[in-house]
């Protein structure tokens, strides 16, 4: 550390609880966004009997120290994401980070900025130490706009949340060499088309399983709908319109019974017997006291549909 830094952790370990080694200082001016907070302040990251500690100094007055949360361990990354756990301080632009350079400084910056940034130091924190630097180097900041809209953009396009397992795809293409973030968002793109082919896969076995007992089904849900929708006929609404309601709640609720149904055949590779209890919100034929299951006896239920064939 140069002199002025020694300084600095000097100045603000008069204000820690005995034992507590400063080890990270941030500092930047709140806008009054977090619960009151106005003016400037340092966040003191400090470690103590293998823990992490954050401590809030607010300078606007004399300096009055509240602690902000104590973690188990006392990795960098635990003082990063303890950070990155406050409430946003409503920084205009980034905090002044003392006791450490390069990828470290800039996640703390990210931490105790925006909550979008929050989220991307979470995403950063989830990569290993050499695929971090790789990163790095590849974005030549984790502060270039440009860099996270391209990987944000992938994230969203496959439906997925925000840089979440952002080091799980650093992993599956480190064999690339050092990982760029193009070889991160080809991973992502592969794995989710990976997993579209495995859906259509299963899809595919589900619908086999189900083949040789479609038709019993069919006969089955068309026979309860025709039970339930019995209730409609004597609904009254204005102009038809409850009617209208009730014939879609009760097709609805024949829905219901074929998912219930047909999951139940996949799984068992045969059609349920006796009386079951499916899930179903709504205008329920025999609901059950806390409304949320629907009573059938399939056995019953199959022997009128049968006696009903032609």
């Amino acid at each position: 550390m140069s002199n002025q830094t020694d300084d600095i952790f000097q100045e603000v370990s008069r204000f820690l609880p005995k034992g507590v080694s400063p080890v990270v200082i941030l500092g930047g001016c709140c806008v009054g966004a977090g619960p009151g907070m106005a003016g400037p302040f340092k966040l003191i990251v400090g470690q103590a009997n293998e823990h992490t500690q954050v401590f809030l100094l607010d300078l606007e007055e004399s300096p009055e120290r509240e602690l902000l949360c104590t973690e188990p361990g006392t990795d960098w990354r635990v003082g990063v994401g303890a950070v990155a756990g406050l409430w946003d301080m409503g920084l205009d632009g980034f905090g002044r980070v003392s006791g450490v350079h390069g990828v470290q400084r800039e996640l703390y910056q990210l931490a105790m900025s925006s909550p979008e940034n929050k989220q991307r130091a979470a995403g950063l924190l989830s990569c290993s130490d050499a695929d971090l630097q790789s990163l790095w180097k590849s974005a030549e900041s984790f502060h270039d706009e440009e860099w996270w809209a391209k990987l944000f953009r992938v994230y969203e396009e496959e439906g997925l949340e925000p840089f979440e397992g952002l080091g799980a795809y650093c992993a599956a293409c480190r064999y690339v060499g050092p990982v760029t973030l193009e070889d991160v968002i080809d991973a992502i793109i592969c794995e989710m088309r990976d997993l579209e082919k495995a859906h259509a896969a299963a899809l595919e076995f589900d619908r086999k399983r189900l083949e040789p007992l479609q038709d019993e089904i069919d006969a089955l849900i068309d026979h309860y709908h025709s039970i339930i929708a019995v209730r409609c006929r004597n609904f009254n609404g204005a102009g038809g319109i409850g009617q209208g309601m009730c014939k879609a709640a009760m097709r609805a609720q024949a829905g219901a019974l074929r998912v219930y149904v047909e999951r139940y055949a996949v799984a068992a590779e045969k059609l349920p017997t006796g009386v079951h209890w499916f899930p179903f919100r709504g205008m329920e034929y025999k609901r059950n006291p806390d409304g949320h299951l629907v009573e059938v006896d399939l056995d019953e239920l199959r022997k009128a549909s049968v006696e009903q064939e032609p």
